[in-house]
């Protein structure tokens, strides 16, 4: 009987997953949007812890490594985050992200070049060397969205 439970969960589980990867197939430039604000407020949010531990705010230093990780794992994702046809909508992007695609990349790739920095400096303990990594992948985060993201 535990078997033919565990066959069935199965079957629901390979189900399911059949029918998720159908609908990722089919996202829509909503579904693009409300994905890239996630990971936009996921980096935000690494960010500012990072900050509050630098400057000493708060006592979690041991929990630097992995914020910094996963700005740099945010960096490799970036380019997937801004697919044609995904700035209409609610979102901030300006078309000049796809208009100007060069330059654009060039800011990605500062992006993930200054938050791998960051989290091979946050791999040791000298404090001054990990606020000046953030403070590069700060500068790279602002050029972009001072150049490609509107107000509104």
């Amino acid at each position: 009987m535990r078997f033919e439970y565990l066959r069935g969960l199965a079957a629901a589980v390979l189900a399911g997953s059949c029918l998720l990867s159908g609908m990722a197939a089919v996202a829509g430039p909503a579904e693009d949007i409300r994905y890239r604000q996630a990971v936009m407020k996921a980096k935000g949010g690494h960010m500012m812890a990072i900050q509050s531990i630098v400057k000493g705010d708060v006592p979690h230093r041991g929990d630097l490594r992995a914020h910094a990780q996963a700005l740099a794992a945010s960096g490799e994702m970036m380019t997937r985050l801004f697919p044609p046809g995904s700035g209409t909508g609610r979102t901030r992007a300006r078309p000049e992200i796809w208009t100007n695609a060069a330059d654009f990349k060039l800011k990605l790739d500062e992006y993930r070049a200054a938050s791998r920095a960051l989290a091979g400096a946050a791999q040791g303990s000298d404090m001054a060397a990990i606020g000046a990594a953030m403070a590069r992948t700060g500068r790279s985060c602002k050029a972009c969205h001072d150049r490609y993201e509107r107000e509104d």
